[in-house]
């Protein structure tokens, strides 16, 4: 049984598919890796400096911490510490607020919301500023120069502004908190709107 050349059409096409192929590649290896377009647009500021994101102003006005946390509904103790921060926000385009928190620890560990962790905010109308709170149960060990990330799309991340916040946390102040012996009361201001 004889097994059937291909003509030159199935040749041109196969030479096709392999050039096609070729150019994808050399294409994708010349491509730059970042900023990649999956990720966030990061916009950096330190604690108590306003940034400006596209849906609204943000500033951590206050970071503090200890091993015990009281907050309008519950008390709670670490093994580890407590990092805690209140946080202004403005919004500038719809009725939006912060829906997302991680805590980005000085070991480059990512801590999100979980079950203990806190992030609550109290937002209105646009150019109307309002208050968050979050908090964030860690490892004291990687707590200096943590970072607190925030932005608005609780379920994706990608492709928008985050705020992420360089809590200037050093070793003096974790130390100061593992001595602490009174809770961090993590409340709403009463003027939050």
């Amino acid at each position: 049984m004889r097994v059937p050349r291909p003509n030159r059409a199935q040749l041109g096409a196969g030479a096709l598919v392999l050039a096609a192929l070729s150019v994808g590649r050399v294409v994708t290896e010349w491509l730059p890796e970042d900023p990649s377009p999956v990720r966030a647009f990061e916009r950096t500021t330190t604690l108590d400096r306003e940034v400006h994101l596209r849906y609204g102003n943000l500033r951590v006005t206050e970071v503090d911490g200890g091993k015990q946390l009281a907050t309008s509904t519950s008390a709670m103790l670490s093994p580890g510490l407590w990092v805690t921060a209140h946080v202004d926000f403005t919004p500038t385009v719809d009725k939006v607020g912060p829906a997302y928190a991680e805590l980005r620890d000085g070991e480059g560990r990512v801590l999100t919301r979980g079950s203990r962790n806190v992030l609550e905010c109290k937002v209105i109308n646009p150019g109307i500023s309002g208050h968050c709170l979050v908090a964030f149960e860690v490892d004291p060990t990687a707590l200096a120069g943590s970072h607190l990330a925030l932005t608005v799309n609780v379920n994706d991340q990608r492709g928008d502004d985050m705020a992420v916040v360089d809590l200037g946390i050093t070793p003096a102040q974790v130390a100061t908190w593992k001595a602490r012996t009174t809770p961090v009361e993590l409340l709403m201001p009463k003027d939050a709107t």
